[in-house]
């Protein structure tokens, strides 16, 4: 089933902190107090989730998507695919 946006409760600070990649023992002084780490514990399992899904979006998935293979140096493509 899919998540819609009412199902997910973390603060946007949490989620760029985490999405960015910050260290998980860094103090985050608005959201309660305590690490990153910490934060995080006190998540839904659902809001884990969408949290190391954005995060592995954003660093791998994405820029794979956005990189452009030029195919006619590796020989793959020839002058008349074009």
């Amino acid at each position: 089933a899919w998540v819609s946006a009412e199902d997910i409760e973390v603060k946007e600070s949490i989620s760029l902190a985490f999405i960015s990649g910050l260290p998980l023992d860094t103090e985050m002084t608005e959201d309660g107090g305590g690490t990153l780490q910490s934060c995080i514990n006190r998540q839904s399992p659902t809001d884990i989730k969408m949290l190391n899904f954005a995060r592995d979006w954003i660093n791998v998935y994405l820029p794979h998507c956005l990189k452009k293979v030029d195919r006619v140096t590796f020989g793959i493509m020839n002058e008349g695919d074009f």
